[in-house]
C-alpha cells in the first residue's frame, strides 16, 4: 500500500502572483485528484501551517538570509508542517503495525537537504526552502530520507516537520520562493 502527498513550499509573496488571461481570453485550467482504494490507503488530512498541502512562509528580509552561514536554516521563520494519518486499511482490514514514510524533492546537485527554488521568473537570488523534521534535523529530498512510524487503528498518528528558508549561496537578493517535496506512505 502506498500514500503519496505532494506538499509545496512557498514564500507569502510567491502566492501573491495571480494567473493573466492570455491573449483571446484563454486560460489553462490544471485539476489534480487522486481516487484512493479505500480497501488499502489511509487517511492523511493536512494540519499546523499546511493548507492544501501548501504552506506559506512569512517574508523574510534578504539581509535576514543574508545573515545565515550557507545552508543554514532560518529557525525563527519556521512554519508547523502536520499530517495526521488515520484509517489505515490493508486488504479492506484495519492496518495494524509500522508505517514507513520517505521523502524526495529536486535539490540543487552539492546540497541534498535543500529543495531547488522553482520559481521561473522573479526569483529570490541565492535563496531556497528545505523542510527539517520536528527535532531540527535536516531531511536529505535525494530519496535517502526515511523513517518509520508506528500505527495503531483508532488512533491517529501524526507526521511533524518545519519548514523554512535557506540560503544557497553569498549575496540573497529579493523575489519568491518555492519548492516541493513528496512525501510517500507506504505499509
Amino acid at each position: 500500500m502506498k500514500k503519496t502527498i505532494l506538499a509545496i513550499f512557498v514564500a507569502a509573496t510567491a502566492v501573491a502572483a495571480l494567473p493573466v488571461l492570455a491573449a483571446g481570453n484563454k486560460a489553462n485550467v490544471v485539476i489534480h485528484g487522486v481516487v484512493s482504494d479505500d480497501s488499502n490507503s489511509c487517511d492523511v488530512t493536512p494540519g499546523g501551517a499546511t493548507t492544501n498541502n501548501t504552506v506559506i512562509l512569512d517574508d523574510i528580509r534578504a539581509d535576514s538570509l543574508e545573515a545565515l552561514a550557507v545552508n543554514t536554516p532560518a529557525m525563527s521563520f519556521t512554519k508547523e508542517v502536520v499530517y495526521k494519518v488515520s484509517d489505515c486499511k490493508s486488504g479492506g482490514k484495519d492496518f495494524t503495525g509500522n508505517l514507513n514514510v520517505s521523502i524526495s524533492g529536486v535539490t540543487p546537485s552539492d546540497m541534498t537537504n535543500v529543495l531547488t527554488n522553482q520559481i521561473a521568473s522573479g526569483a529570490a537570488g541565492n535563496a531556497a526552502v528545505t523542510l527539517l523534521e520536528n527535532d531540527n534535523s535536516r531531511i536529505n529530498f535525494d530519496g535517502s530520507h526515511s523513517k518509520t512510524i508506528a500505527y495503531t487503528p483508532g488512533t491517529p498518528t501524526f507526521m511533524r516537520y518545519k519548514a523554512t528558508y535557506v540560503k544557497t549561496a553569498e549575496k540573497v537578493t529579493p523575489g519568491n520562493v518555492k519548492g516541493t517535496a513528496v512525501m510517500t506512505i507506504s505499509y
